[in-house]
């Protein structure tokens, strides 16, 4: 007699599961423990197949087809063979009404290989259409809705396209460049409406040069879903737009404006927008700062807004400073407004008071020939304007004249701080860290050029500089297991939680047993880069040696591999060692 698990029992496996949905490889392995946790397993496994490139997606979702779908595929000569009929077997899960996640780019590589594999050759052009548009529609038919959609692209992939379904050296004539938008505009895909009606998250990024041709015909078909986008989302609640192009393009420079208006002003619970800032009207007026206003004057949601890259203070501050619901404000990438100076000194009586709480510049470069007194500017202006509201706060670049406005606008509010900081201004730092009276949270990192030596710096006073209320330390400088342990001696506040961005020896470890032991009981969390030696990130003997004095000391400590700081790269933090 076949018994099934309770339905409680489900809910928990479940729920097991759901943190493993980003591990391919152990929810495959729970698929072979029995029916139960197959059938909660192979959802999760097909949630967001088009996150990497696989001919055997295809292979499945056409196994996947119905009678009357596999009947469209078979009139086709190319189609009706042995090879290809023998595969067509019944599938146990109806697999695209699985998916929440679609990926432009990988769907139509993922199509391209899956026909070279059927056919041992290149496709034809007319082959690649047919089988796109037909798994296309089918899985837009059967899926339960798409809550993200990802377009990204750039020009090389553009020109490889046409390269590939061409003959050597051929230049496309009318008609067939007309049919080649095929090849991209998935809203010619049937049911449409029904895929994408209920995004949540959209994803728009493009990389290009000059307005070629080919270029160009791209932009016709990306065109087109955009509208339809429009027509149909409302629900979108995070929108990335990402379009780095030539100047000379203007077709796609108005493109882009034009449709991220559109889609902003068709929203009606828009959370986030990452947008690639480049662009300003010869008026003034700007067509992306003008769309948001209107949005937040009806629908007031938005919570978050990030730039890649950025040049108009101008047009943002007069936005921050009507919109109180706005919390974070990020920049990365390329800084490049010429003109912040001259703005914030002409207007400096007249620009009102800021509201967002979260604040970020991590990774900016600059053009060779920026004045970073713009940036400077920028910084202190927008410290200045949050009239101390801001609670977290992560920058770069900075000089004296940022440090002190932390401490003169951000002292009572501010709980989180991320500062990279080169040497020479490190003094002037630790003669404010005192004044922020709230700070809980403080990343540390050492920035470097040519010019500036490691940083420097009396232990003891630096030790002493930091606020009681400070609970969370994270250090990347220059510190050896000797001079973190004078460090730690001197300090007076009860740290719950230490990272050390650094690779380590058993002599931080001892310092950091030693800290515990002697003066502060209160630490919980340890982590670190890595070790100097590989084999120890693995290595029984660190194990042993933290649980001997766990046992010996009578504490308790979770270590781990620390998470990175958003001045470089990120990556999950990754649980490790508990005592």
């Amino acid at each position: 007699m076949t018994t099934t698990s309770p339905k409680i029992v489900n809910d928990c496996i479940l729920e097991i599961l759901l943190y493993l949905t980003n591990d391919q490889c152990t929810l495959y392995n729970c698929i072979q423990v029995n029916r139960d946790w197959c059938q909660i397993a192979i959802p999760l496994l097909w949630m967001n197949p088009f996150k990497f490139e696989n001919f055997k997606i295809i292979q499945t979702l056409i196994q996947n087809f119905d009678v009357q779908w596999k009947g469209h595929l078979l009139r086709r000569r190319v189609f009706n063979s042995s090879s290809l009929s023998s595969t067509l077997f019944s599938t146990s899960f109806n697999y695209s009404s699985f998916i929440q996640h679609f990926d432009f780019s990988t769907f139509k590589i993922s199509v391209s290989n899956w026909l070279f594999k059927l056919l041992n050759r290149k496709p034809k052009y007319d082959e690649m259409i047919f089988i796109y548009q037909l798994v296309g529609s089918y899985l837009f038919k059967n899926t339960r809705g798409f809550i993200s959609l990802n377009i990204d692209y750039d020009y090389k992939k553009i020109d490889k396209d046409f390269d590939y379904f061409g003959d050597p050296g051929e230049i496309f004539d009318e008609e067939v460049t007309s049919n080649f938008l095929e090849l991209y505009d998935i809203s010619k895909f049937g049911y449409f409406e029904n895929a994408m009606k209920n995004i949540e998250s959209f994803k728009y990024s493009y990389r290009g040069l000059e307005p070629t041709y080919h270029q160009k015909e791209f932009i016709k078909a990306i065109s087109e879903i955009f509208r339809k986008l429009t027509l149909y989302c409302n629900k979108i609640q995070n929108l990335i737009i990402h379009s780095a192009i030539d100047q000379a393009f203007f077709e796609h420079i108005n493109f882009v404006r034009k449709v991220t208006s559109g889609i902003i002003l068709n929203q009606q619970n828009l959370q986030s927008i990452s947008f690639f800032e480049e662009w300003r009207d010869e008026n003034g007026s700007d067509t992306f700062f003008s769309s948001l206003t209107k949005y937040q004057k009806t629908k007031n949601s938005l919570r978050s807004l990030k730039f890649p890259y950025f040049s108009d203070m101008e047009g943002l501050l007069p936005f921050l400073a009507i919109h109180h619901s706005l919390e974070t404000l990020e920049f990365t990438n390329f800084f490049s407004d010429y003109d912040v100076v001259e703005f914030c000194t002409s207007k400096k009586n007249n620009i009102a008071s800021i509201h967002i709480k979260n604040l970020k510049f991590y990774r900016i470069k600059f053009d060779k020939i920026y004045n970073k007194n713009n940036y400077i500017k920028a910084v202190e202006v927008l410290l200045h304007l949050s009239n101390d509201k801001l609670k977290t706060l992560t920058v770069e670049h900075v000089d004296d004249t940022i440090i002190q406005s932390i401490s003169d606008y951000c002292k009572n509010s501010l709980t989180y701080l991320s500062l990279k900081i080169l040497p020479k201004y490190f003094s002037k730092f630790v003669d404010i860290l005192s004044s922020l009276n709230n700070l809980k949270y403080l990343i540390l990192v050492e920035d470097h050029d040519s010019r500036s030596n490691r940083i420097k710096y009396n232990y003891s006073t630096f030790a002493k500089s930091f606020p009681s209320s400070l609970r969370h330390l994270g250090l990347d400088i220059s510190i050896n297991p000797k001079i973190l342990e004078l460090l730690l001696n001197e300090m007076e506040v009860p740290l719950t939680t230490l990272d050390l961005y650094t690779v380590m020896d058993f002599g931080y470890l001892e310092a950091i047993v030693k800290y515990i032991k002697v003066n502060n009981s209160n630490l919980k969390n340890f982590g670190f880069n890595s070790f100097i030696d590989s084999s120890l990130n693995n290595n029984r003997s660190l194990h042993n040696y933290m649980r001997l004095m766990s046992d010996l000391y009578n504490f308790e400590i979770s270590i781990y591999i620390v998470e990175n700081h958003l001045h470089i790269e990120t990556q999950h933090a990754k649980i490790w060692l508990k005592y």
